[in-house]
């Protein structure tokens, strides 16, 4: 994959680290990460400008957050609700508890948003409760830039100033994100397992 990634920031440039960035905002397996480091490497060789290359990862970021927000806002907290009530099982959450983080990111949108958007897999999802709450558009994309931009730059520069050594510690990062990924996946099912006869019983 990162070879690709590699290639495709190489023929691009700008417009491929915004549309790689925006990808990864909608499908999480593929890190940020990995398409911040492989950047900087590339502003490294000079191929790309470090500042230009940040924005471009910024923005798309911000675009894939404002899709989610959107979907957010479509679907509405009553709809939602609706769901929790019949499906909330599968994914161990009770009518009780999405009250309860609703009505907790309401009181502290502004916070969860910015710093939501430096934590790996939770800064995609973020933007989904924004737009449930119905945060102001401009307030959400005003946090969703300030925290995208620091979580951006910290990643790229940190690729960019180690160069190609930062590049030897990729497939130690891969292995450990496809096992923390698996052990999600295994308390998922277990999750599911143990709440099984109680979804039986109603």
């Amino acid at each position: 994959m990162t070879s690709l990634i590699e290639e495709f920031i190489k023929q691009a440039s700008y417009l491929a680290i915004f549309l790689l960035m925006l990808l990864e905002n909608i499908f999480p397996p593929l890190p940020s990460e990995i398409i911040l480091s492989l950047s900087g490497i590339a502003a490294v060789k000079g191929e790309i400008n470090p500042i230009l290359a940040v924005l471009s990862a910024t923005l798309g970021s911000l675009a894939g957050a404002g899709f989610w927000y959107w979907v957010g806002k479509k679907v509405g907290p009553d709809r939602l609700e609706s769901w929790v009530k019949r499906k909330g099982v599968w994914i161990g959450l009770s009518e009780e508890s999405y009250q309860k983080a609703l009505r907790f990111f309401d009181k502290h949108a502004a916070v969860a948003v910015f710093w939501g958007r430096m934590v790996p897999t939770f800064r995609t999802f973020i933007s989904i409760p924004a737009g449930l709450v119905a945060m102001k558009p401009v307030k959400f994309l005003s946090y969703t830039f300030a925290g995208t931009l620091i979580w951006s730059s910290i990643v790229f520069f940190a690729a960019y100033y180690f160069g190609n050594k930062y590049q030897g510690a990729f497939d130690t990062v891969g292995k450990v994100f496809n096992y923390l990924f698996l052990a999600f996946i295994l308390l998922y099912v277990a999750r599911l397992v143990r709440s099984w006869p109680s979804r039986k019983k109603e």
